[in-house]
């Protein structure tokens, strides 16, 4: 009942209603800043071609086809063979252009099979351990390790995204510093208005403490809502324009 109170009363505030209002359009403003220069980028339609052309679970075609082309377009490169005019069937448009998109793949490629080798190389040391612990008898290291080797050995990566998004995205920290502020600048601002009368509250059965307490409660339960909000907004607006199939690929390396 009381904290039900303090809903209604601070939500019935115009200027609350602003301020938060404001926070999510600042908020959405600022992720439009953030994500202007990667669209704007001339490589980047690209580059979310090849991705798309390539993408998903890595195949043998598809690795000989970067491998190829990227050796191809090297060769090119270094010999100064190549036309620096417009040239159709190429993915930028430029057979340069396509070289650096083909080496940012190859790239790619190779962080996903170093990743490979490094877990078995994990592995490796990690059955050492166990097999070294079982001779001393230390049965509680040994289940620390096998639980290490549990997790390690099913972490693979099988398929290649554009990360290029989802980088930006974990990145993204000016919604969670423009909450901070709120929280910091607004909620006290919002409490310290009240029509109460202080002077009655300790004579009456709630008394201060009380009313501290659903007070409290209702800034805790207000910000975790509003926290949920301003993230969904950042995660709906990358997914907007980069869509969310790289949001459920593996990250391990």
């Amino acid at each position: 009942m009381h904290l039900s109170y303090e809903f209604k009363k601070i939500y019935k505030n115009k200027v609350f209603w602003f301020t938060v209002m404001s926070l999510i359009i600042l908020n959405i403003f600022m992720l439009s800043a953030d994500i202007s220069p990667i669209v704007s980028d001339e490589l980047y339609t690209p580059r979310k071609n090849l991705y798309n052309a390539v993408k998903g679970r890595l195949t043998k075609e598809s690795v000989i086809y970067i491998d190829e082309k990227y050796g191809e377009l090297s060769e090119k490169v270094e010999t100064g063979n190549y036309s620096t005019e417009y040239t159709d069937g190429t993915y930028s448009g430029y057979i340069f252009g396509d070289y650096n998109l083909f080496r940012e793949l190859n790239e790619d490629l190779l962080r996903i099979y170093h990743y490979q080798e490094r877990t078995s190389q994990m592995l490796e040391k990690v059955e050492a351990n166990i097999d070294l612990f079982k001779i001393a008898g230390n049965e509680n290291k040994c289940k620390i390790y096998k639980k290490i080797k549990s997790v390690v050995s099913k972490r693979d990566i099988h398929s290649l995204y554009d990360y290029t998004a989802v980088n930006h995205y974990i990145n993204y920290d000016a919604s969670s510093a423009l909450l901070l502020i709120y929280i910091a600048l607004v909620m006290p601002a919002v409490f310290s208005e009240e029509k109460e009368i202080h002077d009655l509250l300790d004579t009456t059965k709630m008394g201060h403490k009380k009313t501290e307490k659903w007070k409290l409660t209702f800034a805790l339960i207000h910000n975790l809502i509003l926290s949920f909000i301003v993230f969904t907004v950042d995660f709906m607006w990358f997914a907007l324009f980069f869509g969310v199939e790289e949001m459920s690929a593996k990250l391990y390396y």
